[in-house]
């Protein structure tokens, strides 16, 4: 993946949320330095600054496997929407975490990993970005995943499973953005994208 052009990028954490995945943005070029957003779950909202992609990809080698990107998607933007989008994820990427996004009773908005990626391209009318929901029967990549339950979710509770083979159906429907197929939406509803599914350097 060539940095060097000032772009937007899709990072994909394909087996992250027991295999739904987990999706962040960074916006930058290697001259100007990048801009890594992310929404990890209720109290955590990641913001970090790189000088260049490399120094990303080193990162992202150093942390846990549970907390690493696999998947990278690049588009190249222009100067303008870079600065709408930078300027919104500054205001937004703070926003309380949602598994469904709503807006509560005070008028707080939360949302999860995929709705945030999808309001900071949406500030550029020439991005495709969509918010695919998690519905019953959409089945995640391979490997041993564990739902882990949440309070207040009687019926994710009931998804304290160790599944050990094999894809893993989702039991029920959502409005869960589903973080893995916006992610393969993005690579397929926009032209001249530059994918890289090996950004962990070891």
């Amino acid at each position: 993946m060539d940095p060097d052009g000032r772009a937007v990028i899709v990072l994909n954490r394909s087996y992250g949320a027991g295999g739904m995945g987990h999706n962040a943005v960074m916006i930058g070029n290697d001259k100007d330095g990048w801009i890594f957003y992310s929404k990890d779950g209720p109290g955590v909202n990641t913001r970090i600054e790189f000088e260049t992609f490399d120094d990303f990809i080193i990162y992202n080698s150093t942390v846990e496997y549970d907390y690493q990107y696999d998947r990278a998607a690049k588009l190249e933007t222009i100067p303008a929407d870079d600065k709408k989008m930078q300027i919104f994820a500054d205001e937004n990427y703070n926003l309380q975490y949602a598994l469904e996004e709503k807006t509560d009773k005070k008028g707080n908005r939360k949302q999860n990993c995929a709705d945030f990626v999808y309001d900071v391209l949406s500030q550029s009318d020439k991005i495709k970005i969509d918010k695919p929901k998690i519905h019953r029967g959409d089945r995640t990549i391979k490997g041993p995943y564990r739902w882990r339950p949440l309070a207040g979710k009687p019926v994710l509770r009931l998804l304290n499973i160790h599944f050990r083979n094999g894809e893993v159906p989702f039991p029920f429907d959502s409005y869960i953005t589903y973080p893995d197929r916006q992610f393969e939406n993005f690579i397929n509803n926009n032209k001249d994208v530059n994918v890289d599914e090996h950004i962990i350097a070891y």
